[in-house]
């Protein structure tokens, strides 16, 4: 019940750095196209930066081993079911998108700002590790089912971004065990601190330039109920059966439970412009993500 409460508490603040966002569209004191730069900026600068510093911050190699590793049966959890629970229908316009929208969460924007408010230094740690396996997944299988490319050229153009050539730096001076100046260290914390506000203001933006009335229908209320109930739901079950609910086990289970990645809508809605699927899904596990995740911390005590 403690940590339900915690977590509930933690995540409402998130919300309430959202909701300033929504009213400062809705006021026009904020310009809905604002979204793009502000991501740029978290993708590019802000998410680089925790890399960096969250890498540097681990002392004994084991840390990273069990991230990775857990990171990767949760990630590929996700897309298996996802692959099971996800299937087309006669309305269906992108199969892709709505796999996407289930199987990858947004880690960046809402995984980072989460697991550091419950658990500190140890949480954006596990929340960059799980990044490593997010962008992985996402650029190799989300990014091509989404665009129906199977082209390996592509995919490797898609891989040469700034967050997966951070995550090659970062882990190559990891293994080198080359250290970062302090004073390198610190401006990369200041910049790695504008996650979490500017990550809730982009969600609080994307909210605000959607129509709800839209949202609302039997599929994209059964995809919400796939992202944040049933997929983290079994991945519990499986990491209490294998015994793996100390605490990065409960790092990852929150990561996978976290809301659908607006990337992923992003690039459906280039892709179809008429298709408010995978955007739909993104505002409908934000919002009810405050509850879910709030009771999956609750039951991992």
């Amino acid at each position: 019940m403690q940590m339900f409460l915690i977590t509930l508490q933690q995540i409402t603040i998130l919300f309430i750095l959202i909701l300033i966002a929504y009213i400062l569209v809705k006021t026009k004191m904020l310009r809905p196209d604002a979204v793009d730069v502000l991501s740029k900026i978290v993708m590019n600068v802000a998410a680089p930066s925790i890399m960096f510093n969250a890498m540097a911050g681990i002392d004994d190699v084991h840390y990273l081993q069990q991230g990775l590793f857990y990171s990767a049966i949760g990630q590929l959890g996700m897309i298996l079911l996802s692959l099971i629970l996800v299937r087309p229908t006669a309305k269906t316009l992108n199969i892709g998108a709505e796999r996407g929208a289930t199987s990858i969460s947004n880690s960046a924007f809402m995984g980072i700002p989460l697991l550091t408010a419950l658990y500190g230094k140890t949480g954006t740690m596990y929340a960059t590790i799980y990044g490593i396996i997010w962008s992985i997944a996402f650029w190799c299988y989300t990014v091509p089912s989404i665009k129906k490319s199977r082209s390996l050229k592509e995919t490797l153009k898609n891989l040469l971004s700034v967050g997966t050539i951070s995550v090659v730096l970062a882990l190559g001076l990891y293994f080198a065990h080359i250290k970062l100046p302090t004073i390198i260290l610190t401006a990369l914390t200041y910049t790695g601190n504008l996650s979490t506000p500017l990550s809730m203001f982009c969600i609080g933006i994307t909210v605000a330039s959607m129509d709800f009335r839209k949202m609302f229908n039997r599929r994209t209320l059964y995809l919400t109920a796939v992202k944040i109930v049933i997929i983290p739901v079994i991945l519990l079950g499986l990491f209490f059966a294998l015994g793996w609910v100390d605490e990065c086990g409960r790092c990852v289970l929150i990561a996978c439970a976290c809301p659908t990645s607006v990337t992923v809508s992003v690039i459906a809605k280039q892709l179809q412009p008429d298709d408010d699927t995978g955007a739909s899904v993104f505002v409908l596990t934000t919002l009810f993500s405050l509850l879910t995740i709030s009771v999956l911390a609750g039951m991992m005590g």
